[in-house]
């Protein structure tokens, strides 16, 4: 948010190959605008996804129409007993261990390994 021109929103490097996601969602800034959940214009977005293999050739993935509510559905159904978990343990964890990694690299200044298997 301090670069001239910003900088991508989503990056995201792996042996495989990159991904790069330029601007942030989209459904913030619509309800501010005045577009309401469930009409034709929301969860629009204009930013494809683009994806680098190993080989650096690269690919345009148009993007996906976007609903955060239905994650919240999901996770109010869960709560009520009438669903699984949206997000499985495994995967929470996974996110715990590497935040707490990144805490752990920033303040040591070192790179720190996230410690979690996933299964």
């Amino acid at each position: 948010m301090l670069v001239a021109g910003g900088s991508p929103r989503f990056v995201v490097h792996g042996d495989k190959g990159s991904l790069v996601k330029r601007k942030p969602d989209q459904q913030e800034a619509q309800l501010l605008s005045g577009v309401l959940p469930g009409t034709a214009q929301w969860g629009r977005d204009d930013d494809p996804a683009c994806r680098w293999d190993e080989s650096g050739m690269e690919f345009s993935d148009p993007p996906c129409r976007g609903d955060q509510r239905i994650f919240y559905e999901e996770i109010a159904a869960a709560v009520r007993g009438e669903a699984l978990n949206p997000t499985p343990a495994p995967q929470i964890l996974a996110v715990m261990a590497v935040i707490e990694a990144g805490i752990r690299s920033s303040s040591e200044g070192r790179t720190v390994v996230p410690d979690f298997e996933v299964q």
